[in-house]
């Protein structure tokens, strides 16, 4: 599948995704009250949070939990949090905006910032955070190309594979939600131009941008009091 861009998943997704605890940590509140909005956002998220991660993006088991490496940086990133942790909450807020007193979503307010959020993850700016990009060893060095950014932080990966990754995904996730909820309305785009759409946006990641400030450096290995709640949850619940 193209949002696998070829890799195979080391650790299954449906054995470390619980959708119900994980809309916890988002701030939904389904597992109290089960006929309210907040049950049918988890019902239409779902198939979003079982998405593949981002390449090159894995999951790593930590005795009774997991956690998220990111393999091509120098050293090595690693995080509680999804690496899509933020577009997931942006549309639960979204959607909980959304809902109304009777537990049910208004088609008319999801169009609008459903819409805008499309738009914003097919441009450029979806990769502020991500960082811009360029070559400081050749490909044919012993060790292969190294990547740093005006942060001063490096990577191994190819970072335009990378963001054309985590573009995709996330306009497939959109895409996901729009079909759930507005259909007979086409999603404005189809999955070949959703993939193209990522790598053309993906190509402002090779480009050295000049405004970069200096961020903080990739965090160790996270010890197992620092995981978040819901992954503590996690530990005791059924897989959904």
């Amino acid at each position: 599948r193209e949002a696998t861009l070829g890799r195979a998943q080391e650790v299954s997704i449906e054995t470390w995704m619980q959708p119900m605890t994980y809309g916890q940590g988002l701030g939904l509140r389904a597992a109290e009250d089960k006929a309210s909005a907040d049950a049918l956002i988890i019902e239409v998220l779902s198939p979003v949070f079982a998405l593949d991660l981002p390449v090159p993006w894995k999951v790593v088991p930590h005795g009774d939990v997991v956690f998220f490496v990111h393999p091509g940086f120098e050293p090595a990133l690693t995080s509680w949090d999804h690496p899509l942790k933020s577009l997931h909450r942006e549309l639960a807020q979204m959607l909980q905006v959304a809902s109304t007193s009777c537990g049910d979503l208004s088609r008319e307010e999801v169009q609008l910032p459903l819409l805008h959020i499309v738009r914003q993850t097919a441009g450029s700016s979806s990769l502020a955070s991500f960082g811009s990009w360029r070559e400081v060893a050749a490909a044919h060095s012993q060790e292969g190309p190294l990547y740093e950014d005006d942060a001063g932080r490096q990577r191994r990966d190819d970072p335009k594979l990378a963001a054309t990754s985590q573009v995709g995904v996330a306009l497939t996730a959109l895409g996901l939600v729009w079909r759930a909820l507005l259909q007979p309305k086409p999603f404005p785009f189809d999955d070949s131009e959703i993939w193209s759409i990522a790598a053309q946006t993906a190509s402002a990641a090779l480009r050295r941008s000049h405004s970069a400030h200096r961020g903080s450096p990739p965090r160790p290995l996270p010890r197992s009091g620092d995981r978040p709640s819901w992954a503590a949850a996690a530990a005791s619940s059924p897989v959904l």
